[in-house]
């Protein structure tokens, strides 16, 4: 399979046309082989919570078979725990349609059995043992968000030309660095949901203040 064709549709996720962005979801779902699932999974989650039924009613199913074959492997583990706030927002979303509730169902059975072990591991990421926040992420990832940023690996800036980020603190923000303001050394962390930006000195500071690519 062509990685354009993946990017082309992993684009099409943000159509203002409810059947473009409906034919991502379908397309992402075929892709097969574990790892690739691993890769589409955090892509098709926020679509759980897309104003058009229609879109969130095919994402459930993905998800839901997606999450099924991935079940137990360690890396999904770490998926869910980023993903679960999508989820449990889209079941209160959806809670009456019972179509999507029942697609959903499958993963939130698991979630009432995994939700303290996953905000356990939350917790143990945010947290040193002297009770202090700190960046949460592990070494090797702290240093290969260092290299794809201070290199400008374009590789990570294909969709959007943003390379997104994730931050360990316990409010679950998202945002991206535009490849712009990381070949021009701005270290500008844009905030996903119209919540602004954060400003840094440097990437040092950057990664201190607990961003990580995603």
């Amino acid at each position: 399979m062509k990685s354009s064709e993946i990017l082309k549709q992993i684009n099409a996720l943000k159509s203002e046309d409810p059947d473009e962005r409906v034919g991502a979801i379908q397309f992402l779902g075929t892709v097969t082989g574990t790892g690739s699932m691993l890769h589409v999974f955090p892509l098709i989650v926020p679509a759980l919570n897309d104003d058009s039924d229609r879109v969130a009613y095919f994402a459930s199913g993905i998800v839901s078979r997606i999450h099924e074959t991935l079940h137990g492997r360690e890396e999904y583990t770490v998926l869910l725990n980023v993903s679960l706030p999508s989820v449990l927002l889209a079941a209160r979303k959806w809670s009456a349609n019972q179509e999507i509730m029942i697609g959903l169902s499958p993963l939130l059975e698991v979630l009432r059995g995994e939700l303290d072990d996953l905000l356990a591991l939350q917790a143990s990421l945010i947290k040193d043992t002297d009770g202090e926040q700190n960046t949460g992420w592990s070494d090797s990832l702290k240093e290969q968000t260092r290299k794809i940023i201070e290199n400008v690996d374009l590789a990570s800036f294909l969709l959007n030309g943003q390379c997104h980020l994730k931050n360990s603190n316990p409010d679950h923000r998202f945002g991206y660095i535009t490849v712009n303001d990381a070949i021009a050394r701005r270290y500008v962390v844009q905030l996903k949901g119209d919540e602004g930006a954060e400003v840094f000195d440097s990437l040092d500071e950057l990664i201190d203040a607990g961003w990580a690519v995603d």
